[in-house]
C-alpha cells in the first residue's frame, strides 16, 4: 500500500473500516503517545493473519491499530 495518511483520514475510508492496520514511519502525539499519521503497509481484518504476513516482511518497526468507523 505504501500511502501515508493521518489517522482520522484513515478512519474515514471505508476500506479500512473494521480492519486491522498496520503502519510505519508514524508521528505520535506527545500527550497520548498515539499515532496521528502514518504509511499504510497493511491491513486485514484478521488480526493474526496481518501479523503472520507482517512477521514475515522486512524487520520493520511497526504500529498495528483496529480502525472504527469515524465519529462524525
Amino acid at each position: 500500500m505504501g500511502i501515508r495518511l493521518p489517522w482520522p483520514e484513515i478512519r474515514r475510508r471505508t476500506e479500512f473500516q473494521g480492519q486491522w492496520i498496520a503502519l510505519e514511519h508514524c508521528v505520535f502525539e506527545a500527550q497520548t503517545s498515539e499515532p496521528t499519521e502514518g504509511e499504510v503497509v497493511d491491513s486485514d481484518e484478521n488480526l493474526g493473519e496481518l501479523c503472520k504476513r507482517v512477521k514475515r516482511g522486512e524487520g520493520r518497526n511497526l504500529v498495528i491499530r483496529f480502525c472504527d468507523a469515524a465519529q462524525r
